[in-house]
């Protein structure tokens, strides 16, 4: 038998052994609060990382753990340790948007308490914000705005993000024909209204089409990346803060890229850059420095000669790596296809997945629309006149195409919770049919068409956010031909309550005994001024507790359930000085030793939000009472 020298070495002396450890295993995060890809999330919410040992709090940083929303930008807020700084959560310091998606990232910099590194490929995961309640019927706000400024533009789509950083959200023309951004911002007012081009223009390269908003150089303010089909390039735009732009870089691609997507490939917590060509029929990757600034590309998925065109990024297989999803227009080996290809951490991709699409790919995105935790696909199928959603399994594949018949070239394709329901629903594009198409989830991930918005000329991209700061999901349609904007209105909820929730929790004994019982009391308040109706308790309790049974008592005009036993995980109303205490009483199991580590969190429900997220978890440790001072001499007491 031999034993390898990296794994063990045994030294002998004398007559003693010395064993030396393997090496210990990379440290790994264990679980996350919210878990990736969750839909329906508080706007308010914290994130909590846990990991599998102690984190060292130094390793922590602005370079090496990042929260940021696609609308929101990187989010300012507090961190703190608990769980024996195991778990690490962030506060952020204002609520994310609605229907946005907010992304974590974690760096192979980060290192174990042991001095223990993460993986090479780092971690990352996403989730999606809750928007408020609604109609699914919009009202057109003010006339068609217009983004010429003295000829044609071909107005592709927008960028939609907070360009300025002053918590509404802007709007960015992708233009074709005058190869330029077009910043148009948010009137800041509660109108939902758009200001006038920001002039000059941005140039970038020549019909550009799909677009990606990140914050490449971690400055605070976010840019836009295009992929450029006549003068085959990418275009990175820096944002200055102000609606206006540091710079440009415009990068060399394969024969007309299409869909762009931006995503951390290699671990570093830096957002790098994927593209997809059409007659390059293959992937490319663009590695970010860490400043913004992007090497050259480097092919991948060019072997199979088909057109890659739609192209979205999440994570397909739950392993906290990003991944790709990319839909082929025609080819030799994929036409009209859907591939996954999964991420492994080092800049390289695995293909998961080859299934039909049901058409030829024009634009698609990704969304869990069934609520089973997996992301799906949502492609408009170009010229097949249609539509389809691909349902994700969780493992890198896909189950076949639920195809929709449209009316015409299916140009866009979006997900968002326009009723705030808790379930996407989707608007699909049509160029040739001049019209948006309205619809509604059933609830189990399939659709129903609920209504048609006419375009002014042609549609083109449909983008869902909250323009009025209200909590609904609105829409900006652009018409490609006309080269203006419809902000289309929700017609529901014109009011956002707001509602401070706290959570206090304490333990009883505050030293725990093996075999005996341990009490935990959990107390809810709601500091107003608003209530916060159907908020969510979760407390899952210490996996060493067992037989837990707890009871709830309200106060104030609150309510809850009188009674239930193992984890918390209900909803309760708080009127504004309402008050919730949940009293659960479990045994620790015998042996047990080490700390307990429970954590309680409310989750506040749209359409009332919470300004104070930093009182939302609490979380206590309960550490084994000290074995009793007993001395036996001779088994004898000598009195």
């Amino acid at each position: 038998m031999s034993i390898a020298p990296s794994l063990a070495r045994i030294f002998f002396a004398g007559a003693s052994l010395l064993f030396v450890p393997a090496l210990a295993q990379a440290i790994a995060v264990s679980s996350t609060t919210p878990h990736g890809n969750a839909n329906n999330v508080a706007r308010g919410t914290t994130v909590a990382i846990t990991f599998d040992r102690a984190v060292d709090t130094s390793s922590i940083s602005g370079t090496t753990f990042r929260v940021w929303g696609t609308q929101s930008g990187l989010a300012a807020g507090t961190t703190a340790y608990s769980n024996g700084n195991a778990t690490l959560t962030f506060t952020p310091s204002h609520p994310f948007f609605p229907g946005e998606w907010i992304s974590i990232q974690l760096s192979h910099s980060i290192v174990g308490a042991d001095a223990t590194p993460m993986r090479a490929a780092g971690y990352a995961f996403q989730f999606q914000t809750a928007s408020a309640p609604a109609a699914i019927t919009f009202t057109q706000n003010g006339p068609p705005v217009s983004v010429q400024t003295g000829g044609t533009t071909r107005l592709y789509g927008g960028a939609i993000t907070d360009i300025n950083h002053d918590g509404w959200v802007d709007f960015i023309a992708v233009n074709e024909v005058s190869a330029d951004l077009r910043v148009l911002l948010n009137t800041a007012d509660g109108s939902g209204l758009l200001g006038p081009v920001l002039t000059p223009p941005q140039p970038i390269g020549i019909e550009a089409s799909p677009s990606v908003v990140a914050d490449f150089n971690y400055d605070g303010f976010m840019d836009v990346a295009t992929g450029n089909s006549t003068s085959n390039s990418i275009s990175v735009a820096l944002g200055d803060g102000t609606g206006h732009f540091l710079s440009v870089q415009n990068i060399d691609a394969p024969a007309r890229p299409h869909g762009i997507v931006a995503l951390d490939v290699d671990g570093d917590a830096d957002l790098d850059i994927v593209v997809a060509s059409e007659n390059g029929e293959r992937l490319t990757l663009y590695i970010n420095n860490g400043s913004g600034v992007f090497a050259d590309g480097i092919d991948f998925a060019n072997d199979d000669s088909d057109a890659k065109y739609g192209l979205a990024a999440g994570d397909m297989n739950g392993d906290g790596i990003i991944d790709l999803v990319a839909g082929t227009a025609w080819g030799a080996t994929n036409p009209e296809h859907m591939l996954v290809f999964t991420g492994n951490g080092d800049g390289t991709f695995t293909q998961t997945e080859s299934i039909a699409a049901g058409g030829s790919s024009w634009k698609l995105t990704l969304g869990d629309v069934n609520n089973d935790g997996k992301l799906d696909v949502a492609q408009a199928n170009g010229d097949t006149d249609n539509a389809a959603i691909l349902l994700g399994n969780g493992d890198g594949t896909l189950q076949a195409a639920q195809i929709y018949t449209i009316n015409g070239t299916g140009v866009g394709s979006s997900l968002g919770d326009l009723d705030g329901d808790g379930w996407l629903d989707w608007v699909i594009s049509s160029y040739s049919a001049s019209r948006w198409y309205v619809m509604h989830n059933n609830g189990d991930g399939t659709f129903t068409r609920v209504g048609t918005i006419p375009a002014p000329m042609n549609a083109s991209c449909a983008s869902l956010y909250d323009f009025d700061n209200n909590g609904t999901l609105d829409m900006a349609l652009a018409d490609e031909v006309s080269d203006e904007i419809l902000l289309m209105k929700n017609d529901g909820a014109s009011t956002v309550l707001h509602a401070d929730v706290a959570v206090a929790l304490s333990g009883d004994p505050q030293q725990y005994t093996p075999g005996a019982s341990l009490t935990y009391t959990l107390t809810i308040t709601n500091g107003g001024p608003d209530p916060s109706n159907g908020t969510t308790i979760d407390d899952a309790f210490p996996s060493a507790l067992s037989g837990v049974a707890w009871t709830c008592q309200a106060s104030g005009g609150a309510t809850c359930p009188p009674s239930g036993s193992g984890a918390i995980g209900t909803s309760v109303d708080l009127p504004s000085g309402g008050t919730v205490v949940f009293t659960a009483t479990g045994t620790v199991a015998a042996g047990t030793t080490g700390t307990l580590h429970n954590q309680a969190t409310a989750t506040v429900d749209a359409p009332t939000i919470d300004p104070n997220g930093a009182n939302n978890t609490a979380a206590i440790d309960t550490d084994p009472a000290p074995p009793s001072d007993v001395i036996f001499k001779n088994g004898f007491d000598p009195g």
